[in-house]
Order: C-alpha cells, then structure tokens, then sequence
C-alpha cells in the first residue's frame, strides 16, 4: 500500500474497509449512499438516481461511464483512464488510477480496490478477506 494512504478502520456504519489516500474525506455512509465512496478533496459526489446502482467517485476531469448491460455498477474513471470491460472475472468495477494496475476481483476479495498510481499490485491470495 502507498505510504501516503491509511486503511480505514473497519465500523459499523462501513461496510467494508476503504483504500483512502491522505487527501480524500471518506463519505458518511447514510440512507442516500448505497455504499462508501473513496472520494477525493477536489471532487464531487454524484446524487444517487435510479440509473446508478451506487454513488460514484468522480474527479471534476472526469466523465461518469453509462450504466450499460455491460457495467454492473458505476465506474470512477480519472480522465487519463480507460474503462475496463466488466468481464467474468471481475465481480464489480474498479476505481482505477491513470497509471495504476486493476486489480483482479477474485474470490476471495469482496470490495473492489482502490490501488493508487504508485502502489503495488496485491495479489489476491487466501490471506486476503
């Protein structure tokens, strides 16, 4: 993990452990959010409509992805991004850093992974919840 970026502590109101780097403010997980949101300072959260299954983290550079038949949920895509197909095996979408490698959603990674620029890869092995 970057040095810069702390692992939140896992509570009740957090469904499940983020990757938040230092700039980011992690988003109240309230009726509104169907599900914590690594967001950082500069950007804002998009309203939940029917047409996302949940909220998106979207740099002001950024283009929010068309929920397709293809994307099971939204996709924080930095604008120097690409969006990765959602393939068989990737469970969910990825918040993918212009440099960063996309994590593989394997089956014993629940949430999807936020793996900034300079980070390594981990790999998806049976010590990781």
């Amino acid at each position: 993990m970057h040095s810069s970026s702390a692992l939140t502590p896992d509570s009740p109101s957090l469904k499940s452990n983020r990757c938040m780097p230092s700039s980011s403010v992690l988003t109240p997980d309230g009726p509104s959010l169907k599900s914590n949101t690594c967001m950082p300072s500069s950007s804002a959260l998009t309203p939940d409509r029917p047409p996302l299954k949940s909220n998106t983290c979207m740099p002001s550079s950024s283009t929010l992805t068309p929920d397709g038949p293809s994307l099971k949920s939204n996709t924080c895509m930095p604008s120097s991004s690409t969006l990765t197909p959602d393939g068989p095996s990737l469970k969910s979408n990825t918040c993918m850093s212009s440099s960063s490698a996309l994590t593989l959603d394997g089956p014993s990674l629940k949430p999807n992974t936020c793996v900034p620029s300079s980070s390594a890869l981990t790999p998806d092995g049976p010590s990781l919840k």
